[in-house]
Formats: C-alpha cells, structure tokens, sequence
C-alpha cells in the first residue's frame, strides 16, 4: 500500500476516477467485435479494464459501454497481461455512473444503525 501511495503521489492522476464494474465491448472502427471486457474504473478522459483473456488490444479502437448507451473512440495507454488503461478520445458524461453510486451508497447505509439508536 505504501508503494501504490508512493506512485500516486510522483504520478498524480489527472481526472477523478469512479469504480465500476461494467462489461464493455471492444471493437475494431467498422463495428467488428474483438473482445469483451470489463470496465473496472473510469473518469471523464479514460478507464481501467480487465480483459476476458490475454487477448491482443489494437492502438486504437472503438469500446461499446452499455451503461452510457454509445460508443467511445479509445486508444491502449498501457497493457500489462489481461488488464490495460484506456483514454477516450473525447470526454464522456459520468452521470449514470454518479448516481449509481449515490443509489448504492444510499441503499447500504439502510443496512447500518447508528450505535446510538442501537442502544
């Protein structure tokens, strides 16, 4: 933990990112499938997912995201085995993802009683 706050700290991130878990879709420009994966974290100007297999990425691609409903051009920043870091090439809209997690926040705090109101 000390090490990732180590590189956080020399490598700050430049966009807020949000946690997610939402399967996306890899395509080539022409709309043909390359590979599933899973979008892990985003922000405004780019993403982290985890892919189904050691599957090759191109430098450059269309990913489907069904939570926003459209199509993002993206290019591979990095990839290390099944996971890569993604940027958009435009900025995307984060409502849908913003108000997932005030719902799910909301949703697990129902589950917590004060000690207060406990005793």
């Amino acid at each position: 933990m000390q090490l990732f706050s180590k590189i956080q700290e020399f490598f700050p991130r430049q966009e807020e990112r949000f946690p997610t878990f939402a399967a996306v879709e890899i395509m080539t420009a022409s709309g043909a499938l390359i590979t599933k994966a899973t979008l892990r974290d985003i922000s405004k100007t780019g993403g982290f997912i985890h892919l189904n297999q050691e599957q090759v990425l191109p430098e450059e691609f269309e990913m489907w995201i069904p939570k926003l409903g459209r199509t993002v051009k993206s290019s591979t920043k990095w990839r290390s085995m099944d996971e890569a870091g993604v940027r958009f090439e435009e900025e995307v809209d984060l409502e849908v993802f913003l108000v997932h997690r005030r719902n799910r926040a909301e949703k697990v705090a129902k589950y917590f009683v004060p000690l207060a109101a406990a005793a």
